[in-house]
């Protein structure tokens, strides 16, 4: 609090910037004291996992092949995800592929089963059902829809 009162004699062009910068650090000073091991923990497994399957999400993962992977089980592992995360392995895996089906959709020309199978989907009509349900669209429209307005 000292730093941001002791900026008063700076220039007012500059002063506005390093106050911002001021407060995110005691901001960040805050969350760290606020942040007990146990959620630190809960916040480094968590990153592992995001790693893991941003890494892996091509092929199968389920919950017992990230068990296998970061030798936790796999309702630790859930909790940590959603406290860190708001949402499990799964459900992230899920955002993870779909994010990833968006940017297959408009950025290559590729058919709809050769983007449900690069981004870890055995059947195009399952991908397409799970795309659909997020997104509130097909693929396909998804596709012609973000195109024309580009």
């Amino acid at each position: 609090m000292n730093k941001s009162f002791q900026l008063e004699q700076e220039p007012r062009s500059l002063r506005n910037w390093k106050r911002q910068s001021v407060f995110q650090q005691f901001i960040q000073y805050m969350d760290r004291e606020l942040t007990t091991s146990s959620d630190g923990t809960a916040i480094q497994l968590a990153e592992k996992i995001e790693i893991y399957i941003r890494q892996n999400y091509t092929q199968k993962i389920n919950n017992a092949s990230l068990q296998s992977a970061l030798n936790y089980h796999s309702n630790y592992l859930s909790r940590c995800m959603l406290k860190v995360y708001g949402m499990t392995p799964m459900d992230y895996l899920l955002f993870y592929r779909m994010k990833q089906a968006k940017r297959l959709l408009l950025k290559t020309e590729w058919s709809i089963t050769r983007i449900a199978e690069e981004i870890g989907f055995i059947h195009s009509a399952y991908f397409t059902a799970c795309f659909s349900k997020k997104e509130g669209i097909a693929p396909l429209q998804f596709r012609k829809k973000l195109r024309g307005h580009l």
